[in-house]
């Protein structure tokens, strides 16, 4: 079963229900939820060329554009590999190279500046909108199927006792 199949379940049978607070400002219900990670996974798909398996890395703080990002990247199958952003950049693209990231995510869209990102393209969340997203599309199709043995998460540890290393979900 795929990760994203309860946002789907929940747009189908409850579409009206909130599901996005930004503080006390909804944001999203159900539905505009589903449909705004529908919209982005399909340009992942196409603007990046993400497909299921790749991994993409997510590299900023935790914000509503961030969870629209990691339930897009599972929509299309991929593998979110969140990482914790207060990583020095030299940290963070050691990761990039052990994860093979296809993609990775980030706040503002500067990574470039401070580090080589050799194989890997850089989307920012900052250039996301919900209610551009919203209007990409008004139908969408189920996630991407998902095998038992499917990667879903690839999270890495501290690295206390060498280098980080990556568990799998």
């Amino acid at each position: 079963m795929n990760i994203v199949n309860w946002l789907y379940d929940h747009c189908v049978r409850n579409p009206e229900w909130p599901a996005l607070y930004v503080g006390t400002e909804l944001r999203a219900n159900y539905r505009e939820f589903a449909i705004a990670a529908y919209a982005l996974g399909q340009r992942l798909k196409k603007d990046y060329q993400c497909n299921p398996g790749d991994r993409v890395v997510i590299y900023s703080k935790n914000s509503l554009e961030y969870l629209l990002a990691m339930q897009a990247i599972w929509w299309i199958g991929c593998v979110a590999s969140p990482v914790n952003y207060r990583l020095h950049p030299k940290e963070l693209e050691w990761v990039l190279e052990d994860t093979e990231a296809k993609l990775v995510i980030t706040a503002d869209g500067n990574l470039q500046k401070s580090i080589y990102l050799e194989q890997c393209k850089e989307f920012a969340l900052s250039d996301l909108n919900i209610d551009e997203l919203l209007l990409e599309t008004s139908q969408i199709e189920p996630p991407c199927r998902a095998e038992l043995d499917d990667l879903a998460w690839l999270f890495y540890t501290s690295g206390t006792t060498g280098r980080p290393k990556g568990v799998m979900l």
